[in-house]
């Protein structure tokens, strides 16, 4: 391996700075190295730039349109998604008008709580008065659901005793 010898700070920022001149000069001065092996003063020379001339501007020319017709384009789907932001404000704000509304209604349909103190259901359902007369047939047709006629039942047990 061969050593070299290190740079110092400030020679490496010099060096940057002569390269980065060098690339400065060739960006911003094109035309000046197709114009300068051409000989001043000729009529070719000022048709030859004339015409580079022509080609740029009408490339910058199609790029500013092209540029333009994006503009229009991203303006109108700005508007688009503005309004549609409305609208779902919209929507959003009576969406939450009606649920407050449906809660009114829900709080309303809920039974009112007494306060009774601890009684338990199945404690009031025992307090419940039985019925003085019993009839087993209508229960037990409420109960199944079913239209028996049991009139035939008790007549048979009858006429054997």
């Amino acid at each position: 391996m061969s050593e070299t010898p290190a740079l110092s700070l400030k020679e490496r920022l010099e060096n940057a700075r002569k390269k980065y001149e060098e690339i400065k000069s060739r960006r911003s001065t094109p035309l000046s190295l197709h114009t300068s092996s051409i000989a001043p003063g000729s009529d070719e020379s000022t048709s030859v730039v004339s015409e580079q001339l022509r080609t740029e501007n009408e490339d910058l020319k199609s790029q500013i349109k092209e540029l333009n017709s994006t503009v229009e384009q991203q303006k109108a789907t700005i508007k688009k998604l503005r309004n549609e932001a409305t609208e779902l404000k919209l929507d959003r704000m009576d969406l939450e008008e009606r649920i407050g509304e449906l809660e009114e209604e829900v709080k309303s349909l809920q039974p009112q709580q007494k306060a009774q103190g601890f009684k338990d259901t199945s404690i009031q359902l025992l307090e419940l008065k039985p019925k003085a007369v019993v009839d087993f047939k209508d229960q037990i047709m409420k109960w199944k659901d079913w239209q028996v006629d049991m009139r035939t039942w008790n007549t048979a047990t009858r006429a054997e005793v």
